[in-house]
């Protein structure tokens, strides 16, 4: 019995550092084909785009900021960095646009008491969110990257972007 425990032992240590072994390996020459040939990200310039999105929202409630010049340094930031990471593969910028713009409208309008309700009911009014492309998103790509469903576009949004929506959040 103490011996089959040995053995066992010295053949799960030997898988455990044949695995280390193998993702150094990998690790390795991934970065030797791929590292020299990409470029890297320019550096974020907008301080917005730093900020958390609680942060940003109280900044558009307390009208230090617009919710139109956040979603368009969001769609700035997106088209700088989009042909280097490929990560937006559809687009409602000029709807974003515009929402922001009625945000902005309506906290313009709102009353001091009225601006604490909205905080509660609407968290996040005027902030821009991005979401994967297999998350729904009505009237976006909805492909789950499966080139079968490349022309696939989501006819309702999915429960979480229902929820942000609500919240007062924009997709973009």
């Amino acid at each position: 019995m103490q011996v089959s425990r040995l053995v066992a032992g010295a053949w799960s240590r030997l898988g455990f550092t044949l695995r280390v072994l193998l993702d150094v390996v990998s690790d390795v020459s991934f970065r030797l084909l791929y590292c020299n040939s990409r470029k890297g990200l320019p550096p974020v310039t907008n301080r917005l785009l730093l900020l958390s999105a609680t942060e940003l929202a109280a900044k558009i409630r307390k009208q230090e900021i617009t919710s139109e010049q956040l979603v368009e340094a969001c769609i700035e930031r997106i088209l700088e960095v989009n042909s280097l990471i490929n990560a937006v593969v559809d687009r409602r910028f000029e709807a974003a646009l515009e929402e922001a713009r009625k945000c902005d409208r309506i906290l313009a309008s709102l009353s001091e008491p009225a601006l604490e309700e909205i905080s509660r009911d609407q968290p996040f009014l005027g902030v821009p969110f991005s979401t994967k492309e297999g998350i729904r998103v009505a009237g976006l790509l909805n492909s789950y990257g499966v080139v079968a469903r490349r022309e696939v576009r989501a006819t309702e949004d999915a429960a979480c972007v229902r929820l942000l929506r609500r919240a007062g959040a924009i997709p973009l």
